[in-house]
């Protein structure tokens, strides 16, 4: 469950938020709010490169791997660096579909779940395929905010935090 919210995640911001003029900074909420979890880590955008911060602060955790975007793919990287982790699978995004990539390639690895997008909502896929997993929660993107959702629905799962997104002018 950890690895999927993280491969939506990833995707998610990836694909749909990030702008190269601004800055963005995404941080957890407290479940069934809008109100910043202090205690958990955050996201922040540094050109190409998407890294986790120190929990409760926008400052770069150096010790933790990232995300590098190139064209449509996003690709780990080693941590605190912008060198691509090739011993990782990247994310790579076509059209509304979200699909993990085989290690080291942009190969589509058809073992695993994907996502795709529709409107404002990021929900996962059948291993292989672009049929959703109704078995499995999803996203609600709305408002600068990212909530999870019930299972198989586009309700948003309020005992689960959410994630805040922040957009600065750099």
């Amino acid at each position: 469950m950890k690895k999927l919210i993280a491969l939506l995640f990833a995707a998610t911001f990836v694909a749909t938020i990030y702008a190269q003029e601004e800055e963005t900074v995404v941080y957890p909420t407290l479940p069934g709010t809008d109100i910043r979890d202090f205690s958990q880590p955050g996201m922040k955008t540094e050109g190409d490169v998407i890294y986790q911060t120190l929990p409760g602060t926008d400052i770069r955790d150096y010790s933790k791997p990232g995300v590098k975007k190139e064209g449509s793919t996003a690709y780990p990287t080693l941590p605190g660096t912008g060198i691509r982790d090739y011993s990782k699978s990247a994310v790579k995004k076509e059209g509304t579909d979200i699909y993990p990539t085989l290690p080291g390639t942009d190969i589509r690895d058809y073992n695993r779940p994907g996502a795709k997008i529709e409107d404002d909502i990021i929900y996962q896929t059948l291993p292989g395929t672009k049929m959703r997993d109704y078995s499995k929660p999803g996203f609600i993107i709305k408002d600068g905010m990212a909530y999870p959702t019930l299972s198989g629905t586009n309700i948003r799962d309020y005992s689960k935090p959410g994630y805040k997104i922040e957009k600065r002018k750099k």
